[in-house]
């Protein structure tokens, strides 16, 4: 049997947390996928996480280690998390900018 992983990972302050959902169904984690990335639309968001779809023929991810990661397990908590770094972003790097517009916020924020 094969099984399909989202996995959605974010890093704050050197702690690294991983969503992860598992189904044979590759639809369903698909749809998941997509709710994800709906709740984090945002442009200035969207920066901040990584998403994937891996295979593997086990329900868990055996590489995914509580060691390296502190996983989250669920949609809502990751994406408050995601949320949380980019405050945490913005407060590191704003004292020293005058920004005038959003526009000009997002393109700063995102390396542009």
């Amino acid at each position: 049997m094969t099984y399909k992983h989202l996995i959605a990972t974010v890093e704050i302050r050197g702690q690294h947390y991983a969503y992860h959902f598992a189904s044979q169904d590759l639809q369903e984690v698909q749809t998941k996928q997509a709710l994800l990335s709906k709740k984090l639309a945002d442009k200035m968001l969207r920066s901040l996480y990584k998403a994937s779809i891996v295979e593997s023929s086990h329900e868990h991810l055996d590489a995914l280690k509580e060691e390296t990661f502190k996983r989250v397990r669920d949609l809502e908590s990751f994406v408050r998390l995601v949320n949380d770094k980019k405050l945490i972003t913005i407060a590191h790097r704003l004292p020293d900018r005058e920004m005038n517009s959003t526009e000009q916020l997002l393109d700063w924020f995102n390396g542009d």
